[in-house]
């Protein structure tokens, strides 16, 4: 009996130890005590503030169109539509008016945003990169 108790001892101490240095034996199902990971979040507000800010843009200043071109891994999107750049480009330069070229990146590759910005310079075609 003398023997048992310095072993359950040795075990419980043991375990408290495993607990307290986070080995997975805690009784809670994480280790913060919110809800979610924030980040979501914190880019819906960014998303949020950049959608008013796009629009005072344009209360405040009418005559000026946004276009939005977007490339999304190989592809390029001009008005919710699937063009070739040869084709966007062509669009673009025959486009009237003041405009403001935006060009998002949405998982784009490398050498399709490249080719994109590229094709923009090369024709004196403005933009701002989202």
């Amino acid at each position: 009996m003398k023997k048992i108790i310095p072993i359950l001892l040795l075990i419980v101490v043991i375990i408290f130890a495993l607990m307290f240095l986070g080995a997975g034996l805690g009784f809670g199902k994480g280790s913060g005590t919110g809800e979610g990971d924030g980040i979501t979040r914190s880019v819906n507000v960014v998303q949020e503030n950049e959608t008013d800010a796009t629009s005072e843009k344009s209360n405040n200043t009418s005559e000026i169109q946004y276009v939005k071109v977007t490339v999304s891994e190989d592809d390029y999107f001009y008005d919710n539509e699937k063009i070739k750049l040869d084709n966007l480009i062509s669009k673009l330069k025959e486009k009237e008016g003041d405009y403001i070229l935006e060009v998002i990146d949405d998982q784009a590759t490398k050498n399709a945003y490249d080719d994109l910005l590229d094709a923009l310079d090369s024709n004196n075609l403005e933009y701002v990169e989202k």
